[in-house]
């Protein structure tokens, strides 16, 4: 083995370990349901639900990270049982040697309700589709002298530069949430990665631990037509811990216009026990059936160096149909 693939093995490994300690995340958090809790499933006032989500981070430092996520959920009512069924497929891909995660995951939850209160409990299992690829990197018998420049569809004598893993993965969440007169709120936990897959590219085995979510997030209307819209995500996997929290202002519009309200608003990203990460800046409409939201992480972390403070930009929207759900029972009287 030349010294030249000692250097590559030990790359690989360092990007599979440092992986391995990561998932994803959003900024928008809570307008990527599927991909936050199993039990947000069908947790909505409208029959069916498209939500889509992508997010590109450090393009200033080559290559970016880009994560996208998309999941169709709906309520299943022809089965008494309030029960709602989802698909989510999720696609993370970093740059450089390019580590990509393809899952499609099934969700199925089901609500009941006590008085004010309603609860979710929800399952996802599915697919996920691990790659390591070095498609994008060149190596120096890949210099042309032609060009001026390397050229990738060069031949190189490097032929492992391809690895994947395919494996079976399952979470589990549960919400509640209470209603109130001016608003609701709410909280969940969940869990994913239960079963401890093993994700390894290589011969060894590395068993992916469980991550552990909390979640609560809460609509508070007050008078002159403005809301608020607080968030909070508590994520943990193993060592790695984040933190983030997010409050929305907002305005509704009066009734006729096409936007129902308009919004903007401000949080952080941080660690628990470690430094923070990242300012969060946000901005949003909600449409009859649409609801839009752009968000702007400004980094401050020890990277913000080389990123220059530029963090990550990340688009959200989702769809939502009309509720065809009965919510009130109207008993006709006899007329004589």
């Amino acid at each position: 083995m030349t010294f030249r693939h000692v250097k590559i093995t030990l790359l690989l490994c360092f990007v599979v370990l440092f992986s391995g300690a990561q998932d994803i995340h959003f900024s928008n958090f809570d307008l990527s349901p599927l991909t936050l809790s199993p039990a947000q499933t069908g947790w909505m006032q409208s029959d069916k639900r498209v939500a889509s989500i992508y997010r590109t981070q450090w393009q200033v430092l080559g290559k970016p990270l880009e994560t996208f996520a998309i999941s169709y959920d709906q309520k299943v009512y022809a089965i008494p049982y309030n029960l709602s069924a989802g698909l989510v497929f999720v696609s993370d891909r970093s740059g450089g040697i390019a580590l990509v995660n393809n899952k499609i995951m099934l969700s199925l939850a089901k609500k009941s309700f006590l008085g004010l209160n309603t609860f979710s409990y929800g399952l996802q299992a599915g697919y996920v589709r691990k790659q390591l690829s070095m498609d994008d990197v060149t190596f120096p018998e890949q210099y042309s002298r032609d060009i001026g420049q390397f050229d990738p569809r060069l031949p190189n004598s490097e032929s492992d530069s391809r690895f994947a893993r395919g494996y079976f993965d399952l979470n589990a969440g549960a919400l509640w949430s209470r209603k109130m007169k001016r608003g609701f709120y709410e909280a969940g936990i969940s869990a994913f990665h239960l079963n401890s897959p093993d994700e390894s590219l290589f011969n060894n085995s590395s068993k992916l631990k469980p991550r552990v979510v909390f979640n609560a997030a809460s609509l508070i209307k007050l008078k002159s037509s403005l809301f608020l819209r607080p968030s909070l995500l508590v994520s943990r996997m193993e060592r790695a811990q984040e933190m983030v929290g997010l409050m929305r202002v907002g305005k509704y519009l009066p009734s006729g216009n096409q936007i129902k309200s308009l919004y903007a608003g401000a949080g952080i990203r941080t660690g628990i026990q470690r430094n923070g990460d990242a300012a969060i800046a946000i901005v949003g409409a909600e449409l009859k059936f649409f609801e839009l939201a752009l968000a702007y992480d400004v980094n401050y972390s020890d990277l913000k160096v080389a990123t220059n403070s530029r963090g990550a930009l990340e688009v959200a929207l989702i769809w939502k149909s009309l509720s065809t759900e009965i919510t009130h029972t109207t008993i006709s009287c006899d007329r004589y």
